[in-house]
């Protein structure tokens, strides 16, 4: 199929119908097959064969492979995925090179863990990575990624992470949501304060408040973080009441599309990290109650 439109905008517009529609992705992809070479958003899930069905595990980047999409879960109806199978498959067939410079962003939901350490093995440019494996399948495992210096967001347990973050997955790390919490050892808080980019931290537990209000006693002038997301719920009047108050760099948000928000800052910037950062900044500005900590649900896109 030839074009009448210059390469560039052909590309342009193929690219926005892509992030616009991404159920529409496997038809794109059968127009021509430049278009299957410029653009294949993709996500990585475990097939439902092999485990219960359940939240999609999805990945997302630029990829020159059409891959088979299914959806085990209708809620997430509008997310193409494909099976680990499918996914280590595309993995095998590139080269170390391509895969470092076409995979960014990859979001692993409910994996067998014993799946995941292969998986970052190839992929050493990821940017964007989403790690949220099943527990209760394959042996737990700490992330390595000795040649990937380009991870700006990560989001995963603590128990994924070395004590000392001294891997070099850290040193650019600027977006960080721990699902367990900050993690239960003396040197936690310094090292989440110390690291040398980290401006931005989320915590879906906050089960010793101490902890929090350590890492928020750091000086300014020792430690980059300026953004606190609690992502569970905070009753009124405890001591981390008291502490979101009072500390303007701290928000509270309550439940949302979680995927889907990850999917939409992926593509279009526009995530639960800059809802907060636009709530700090009016709560800094006296647009809103300096006080008031719990981000509006009419804040997100997707509601």
């Amino acid at each position: 199929m030839q074009s009448a439109l210059p390469p560039e905008l052909e590309h342009h517009i193929f690219e926005l119908a892509a992030r616009s529609w991404a159920t529409c992705i496997p038809r794109l992809v059968l127009v021509a097959w430049r278009v299957k070479e410029w653009y294949v958003d993709f996500r990585v899930s475990q097939s439902p064969e092999a485990h219960r069905s359940g939240p999609v595990p999805t990945g997302l980047s630029r990829c020159s492979t059409e891959l088979s999409c299914f959806v085990p879960d209708p809620s997430y109806a509008d997310i193409p995925s494909c099976s680990t199978q499918t996914f280590q498959q595309l993995l095998d067939a590139k080269s170390p090179d391509y895969l470092a410079l076409n995979v960014h962003n990859l979001l692993l939901w409910d994996i067998n863990m014993n799946d995941v350490p292969p998986i970052l093995k190839c992929l050493t440019g990821l940017r964007n990575l989403f790690l949220f494996p099943d527990n209760y399948r394959g042996q737990s495992f700490t992330i390595h990624c000795k040649r990937n210096g380009q991870l700006r967001h990560l989001y995963c347990t603590s128990s994924n992470l070395e004590p000392t973050f001294d891997d070099a997955i850290f040193s650019r790390l600027t977006h960080l949501e721990l699902f367990t919490g900050i993690p239960d050892n003396a040197t936690a808080v310094h090292t989440l304060a110390s690291l040398p980019s980290l401006s931005h931290l989320a915590l879906d537990k906050v089960l010793v408040p101490d902890r929090l209000q350590a890492l928020l006693n750091v000086p300014l002038s020792e430690t980059r973080i300026r953004t606190v997301v609690i992502l569970a719920n905070v009753e009124d009047g405890t001591a981390l009441d008291h502490m979101l108050k009072a500390d303007m760099r701290l928000v509270v948000l309550g439940p949302f599309k979680y995927i889907e928000d990850w999917a939409h800052g992926v593509t279009l910037g526009d995530d639960f990290w800059t809802r907060a950062d636009a709530w700090i900044a009016k709560r800094l500005s006296g647009e809103v109650d300096r006080k008031a900590y719990h981000i509006s649900r009419s804040s997100s896109p997707l509601d």
